[in-house]
Formats: structure tokens, C-alpha cells, sequence
């Protein structure tokens, strides 16, 4: 699994292996976790990280006013109903989270209605139970570090007994939006031109 750090412009940095890993957000960039190959879970219920790289996919932060988006496709889930959850674990002090989930679980690439989740903390249901053995979620959010330390996206299952796969290019978003995680206003970290102001002037 690759991390990379990509300007607000679209251009990307030179990439690295997570196992050196130290998130460095800055006004300028985002942190992007995205797998480059399939990844197996382990056959359990509880909560666990949906990326493979330093450990457990973790993202190291300070404090600050983070906002972040996900997106993950899971095969050879359990063939009894059930559904799967979404959290934020790790060691960071989460002042406050909010995020809305789209997810379904039911077959890729075919026409479904999707299960729409409005949470403010873990949610280990993100759709409504059934037996189809494959599914996958959208995630976009905002979360409020108040002490630093580690911010692991996780997934949770309600069935265990099967060894589930996270399919490669999913992947987390990180963008730190200020630094202060009381912060009400957020400045454009560019001014914007005048629109009777030249480019080029």
C-alpha cells in the first residue's frame, strides 16, 4: 500500500511506502492511503483497519479540523444476513466527528438503492441486513482532533467465520482544513483574483 501527498492544484508528490509513514498535513497538501493490492480481514466481528500499512493504516495527526472521504468495495463477506459498520479509531483525542455514509451490499456495478447514514460516531450499521456476500461504502466527513496522536478508518462486521477481502484502490483522504480544532471560519489558503484582475498582472 502507497501513500501519497497530492497539492491542491491535482499534482501528486513523490510517493512513499506507509511503513515510513508520518502524515504530514500542511495547507497545502492531502494524505491519500490507497491499497495497491486486495487485502484479507481477519474472520471477527469486531472493529479492524480497513488498510494494511504502518501499522494498521494509520494516519498520525495533531490537533486541528480535519476534513476526509473514503471509499472501499469488500468481497467474500458471510453468506448469513448481516450488514457492516464504519468507525474512527486510533489513539488521536476526537473532539467531535460527523460524517454521511453511502453504502450498499449488493453486487458491484449493478443498479441498486443505496443505504444513505447521517453519524456522529461509530456506526456498525451501514446498511440494512441481507446475505449478499459483497459490498461497498462512501464515506465523507469532518473530524476534530483536540490531542494528537493516530486516526485508523475501520470497518466492523455483524456475521464473523469468513475471511473477507478489502478490494485494491480503495482508499482514505485526509485534508487538513486549520489547525485550530475549535476553528468556526476557514480561510482560503489562496486569495482568489479579482475578476477584473489579470492572471498574468
Amino acid at each position: 500500500m502507497s501513500q501519497n501527498r497530492i497539492d491542491r492544484s491535482g499534482n501528486q508528490s513523490d510517493s512513499y511506502m506507509l511503513q515510513n509513514i508520518d502524515a504530514n498535513f500542511d495547507d497545502l497538501f492531502d494524505v491519500v492511503q490507497i491499497l495497491d493490492v486486495d487485502f484479507t480481514f481477519d474472520a471477527i466481528t469486531g472493529v479492524q483497519p480497513i488498510l494494511n500499512g504502518s501499522p494498521n493504516g494509520a494516519l498520525n495527526v495533531p490537533a486541528g479540523l480535519f476534513e476526509f472521504e473514503c471509499l472501499f468495495d469488500i468481497t467474500n463477506m458471510s453468506g448469513s444476513s448481516g450488514s457492516f459498520g464504519f468507525a474512527l479509531g486510533g489513539t488521536a483525542t476526537l473532539d467531535s466527528q460527523k460524517w454521511m455514509s453511502i453504502a450498499s451490499k449488493a453486487t458491484d456495478a449493478t443498479e441498486v438503492n443505496p443505504t444513505v447514514t447521517y453519524n456522529v460516531a461509530a456506526n456498525t450499521a451501514l446498511t440494512g441486513n441481507n446475505s449478499n456476500t459483497v459490498a461497498w461504502a462512501h464515506i465523507r466527513g469532518v473530524f476534530r482532533v483536540s490531542g494528537g496522536g493516530t486516526v485508523i478508518p475501520q470497518v466492523t462486521f455483524t456475521n464473523a467465520g469468513v475471511i473477507s477481502t478489502i478490494k485494491k484502490n480503495s482508499f482514505f483522504r485526509a485534508k487538513k482544513l486549520n489547525q485550530n480544532y475549535k476553528a468556526s471560519i476557514i480561510q482560503s489558503p489562496m486569495p482568489r483574483p479579482s475578476v477584473n484582475t489579470p492572471f498574468w498582472s
